[in-house]
Order: C-alpha cells, then structure tokens, then sequence
C-alpha cells in the first residue's frame, strides 16, 4: 500500500536521493537531470553545470540559490544534480577556481535543509 500511494513514494524517492546526495557513492546526477519536467529549469541546469566546468562555481551556486527561493520538485532534482556533478569535480579544481571540498558540503546540508530534509541522509543507511 504504502508504494501505492504516490506522495509516500515520493517522499520516500526524496529521502533515497538525499542519501544518495550525502554518501555520493553512486552516480546520481544523469538521473536527476532527466526527472527535471520544467524545460526552463532543464535549460537552466544545464548551463550551471557548464558554468562548473568553467570554473565559475560560486557564480553558478549562487544562481542555484536564487532558484531555491521558489523550491519545487524540479529544483530539487536540479540541485542534487548541480552537487553530484561539483562532486564529480577534482579538489586541485576546486581550489584553483576558489571553492572547497568543504563549501560542496555546506552547498549539499542547505539544499536539504530548504527542504526539510537536514539529516535525513545520515539516518536513511543507519543500520
């Protein structure tokens, strides 16, 4: 019953990515990126992510957190995408264009805290 009902499964989907997003042991971001419904969000996230590979990190988290103001399922995939891919990212990379291991870190606690999720990776694999 409770995969049946639409809404418990997807929240259950949201803790599963939150967790997937804290621990990083899968490659999640091509997933998110294809349950992005809005094309303008789609469009958007995808050149945050050029701006990554650019090297204009704190500018593209920084539009990533405009677009969380308004948060909608869409922004949540597009978030967990945008931190997969700065992840994905090479530490001499990070540092050389003025981010840290530990900013991606912070970037991941606020997405889920904006959707109430703070902690929920940690506790999802608790055993």
């Amino acid at each position: 019953m409770f995969e049946q009902d639409p809404i418990m499964r997807q929240i259950h989907d949201i803790i599963k990515a939150a967790a997937k997003m804290m621990h990083m042991n899968v490659d999640i971001k091509s997933e998110h990126l294809v349950q992005i419904e809005d094309l303008q969000v789609q469009q958007t996230t995808g050149e945050l992510l050029k701006q990554l590979d650019d090297g204009d990190i704190n500018e593209a988290e920084n539009k990533l957190y405009e677009m969380l103001e308004h948060p909608t399922m869409d922004m949540l995939h597009a978030g967990i995408a945008f931190y997969a891919h700065l992840d994905e990212l090479e530490d001499d990379f990070l540092l050389a264009n003025d981010f840290s291991r530990e900013e991606v870190e912070d970037g991941k606690a606020h997405l889920l805290a904006v959707y109430g999720l703070s902690g929920m990776g940690e506790s999802f694999f608790e055993a």
